[in-house]
């Protein structure tokens, strides 16, 4: 018994075995430190810029301003067949326009407006948001013209890409 108390007192007394050395590399924690820094960041400019649309609660002059970029856009291919047409006018029926509304969407098939006046028009970013969500609305994803145009779009109206990647996931059919 005396044996068993003695290796149980110097085992109390030795000291803990260090840990195994880690391998410490300067350039791997750099990176795992830019890419926390880069992940915080992201997140703190989408938290910051929280972004709310609701289409049916727009203004007379925002709902111009969307049925005039739902018509350039369905025209950005250089057509306006009769499909697109109608595309458009079931996209603006589901909106849930009142009559109002509706004749401004009439007046902008009739009269489209230059993408250059509908882009000076969309002053501030709630405005440049719903240009691009007209054209989402109005287009056909699949066209190869189509994408380039909405691409196009969202440098000329300065989108962030993590606004127009929550725009798209919400309004791209």
């Amino acid at each position: 018994m005396s044996n068993d108390s003695t290796t149980a007192e110097a085992a109390a007394a030795a000291p803990a075995a260090a840990p195994a050395s880690v391998f410490h590399d300067e350039h791997v924690l750099d990176l795992l430190a830019y890419k926390i820094l880069l992940t915080w960041l992201r997140n703190r400019y989408v938290e910051s810029f929280s972004f709310t649309l609701h289409l049916n609660a727009l203004t007379q002059e925002q709902m111009g301003l969307l049925a005039d970029a739902m018509v350039a856009a369905a025209r950005s291919d250089g057509t306006f067949e009769r499909s697109e047409r109608e595309h458009l006018e079931a996209a603006w029926k589901l909106i849930g326009v009142n009559e109002s509304a509706a004749a401004l969407f009439a007046t902008a098939l009739q009269s489209p407006r230059a993408l250059h006046d509908i882009l000076d028009a969309a002053g501030d970013a709630q405005s440049r948001a719903l240009v691009y969500i007209g054209s989402l609305l109005a287009i056909e994803k699949r066209s190869v013209v189509h994408r380039y145009y909405l691409r196009y779009l969202a440098a000329r109206l300065g989108l962030p890409n993590e606004l127009v990647s929550a725009l798209e996931q919400r309004f791209a059919k």
